[in-house]
């Protein structure tokens, strides 16, 4: 999720930084969601990281679809 969106952002974050922030949000093992709040160097590194996470999330679900009853069905830990 980019820009300064998540309950921990909106409490200690900085508007004037929100171009260059990202949250990776998550379900934990104990079916929590939490998120990983990142503040990048410049708007660059920002949309690198945002790229490349999309990447993998994409290859990530085509993996989970194309692959019944392989790794991923097994969970990952």
């Amino acid at each position: 999720m980019e820009g300064q969106n998540t309950s921990t952002f909106r409490k200690y974050g900085l508007s004037h930084e929100a171009s260059r922030s990202l949250s990776l949000v998550y379900t934990d093992s104990s079916g929590n969601q939490r998120s990983l709040n990142i503040v990048c160097k410049d708007v660059s590194q920002t949309k690198l990281w945002v790229n490349g996470l999309r990447t993998l999330t994409a290859k990530w679900s085509q993996l989970a679809t194309s692959s019944p009853g392989g790794v991923l069905a097994k969970g990952v830990e």
